[in-house]
């Protein structure tokens, strides 16, 4: 009876132990720790909106952040997604620090497992939930990573804007408005993001004006595959600038690892050599060097 008694009394405290536990961490876990809701308030959420969530940096590190964007279904822009990942997770980003909104479900196969929270499509709700999260984590000490593949496009009506688009083409047609991400609104969602460096790489037709329109408005490296607006044929440079960024990953050696200015030449020349009227280029915003540029660091 009496060990009964103390075994009870051992439960009881024990479990008032590992209350007090749960409740101190709860108290302790950073607002950035906790998932954010993608919809607003009032709206209720799809199955297919995104679902924020991310641990802290380590106090007095830098964190790691990417936006993988794509609007097309086509092999080539999912590959182009599967490779732009590879080489994000060889410098030590981790699935967290990766946001992959694209409209083709087999980027969640085999090749990048972890389509969860942070994925889904690039819906108008999807994206303004990402833009807002990042406004809110990233530091100045942090490296931001955004990645557009798929196709882009030019409406010269009233209102002349360039655009990405978010939405599958139907059989060639342009996309409306709805499926489009305009140019102003881009720069808008960026521009309130503040890291120490940012890597912006557009291999979508028109991609040019996108960077070009970004090198002034903060520390960022922007490559566009051509200054030619619909003269961009991006599997002749984005596999082989992924591919490069890959060779520099944390585990590799030996040093001097790739930097973003070595990985952009090497895509650049091999561009150039298969399509002589593909002139890609790199555009640099105050402060940042792409020679000292390491996406592990």
């Amino acid at each position: 009876m009496q060990m009964k008694s103390a075994f009870t009394r051992f439960c009881s405290r024990l479990g008032s132990v590992a209350l007090l536990a749960l409740t101190l961490l709860a108290a302790a876990a950073p607002v950035g720790a906790r998932p954010l809701r993608c919809a607003t308030d009032g709206q209720t959420q799809d199955a297919s909106d995104v679902r924020l969530a991310r641990l802290p940096a380590p106090a007095g590190g830098a964190g790691h952040y990417a936006l993988i964007l794509n609007g097309d279904a086509g092999k080539h822009h999912v590959q182009n997604c599967i490779d732009a990942y590879a080489a994000l997770r060889a410098n030590g980003f981790t699935d967290d620090d990766i946001f992959l909104l694209s409209n083709e479900p087999r980027v969640g196969s085999a090749n990048v497992p972890t389509l969860g929270h942070n994925d889904g499509p690039p819906s108008t709700r999807n994206l303004a939930a990402v833009f807002r999260y990042l406004r809110e984590q990233v530091g100045p000490a942090d490296t931001l990573v955004v990645y557009v593949t798929g196709h882009g496009g030019y409406d010269g009506g009233k209102d002349p804007h360039c655009f990405i688009e978010i939405a599958p083409r139907e059989k060639n047609k342009k996309v409306c408005s709805s499926g489009q991400l305009a140019l102003d609104s881009f720069v808008a969602g960026v521009s309130a993001i503040h890291p120490r460096r940012g890597l912006f790489v557009f291999d979508q037709c028109f991609g040019h004006a996108f960077a070009s329109t970004l090198a002034d408005n903060g520390s960022f490296v922007s490559i566009a595959l051509s200054t030619k607006p619909e003269e961009v044929f991006c599997q002749n440079f984005s596999p082989f600038f992924w591919s490069e960024l890959r060779k520099s990953g944390q585990l590799r050696k030996p040093l001097p690892r790739r930097s973003v200015k070595a990985a952009y030449e090497r895509a650049a020349k091999i561009a150039r050599k298969k399509e002589k009227t593909q002139r890609p280029e790199m555009k640099l915003g105050p402060g940042v060097d792409p020679a000292k540029f390491f996406l592990w660091e």
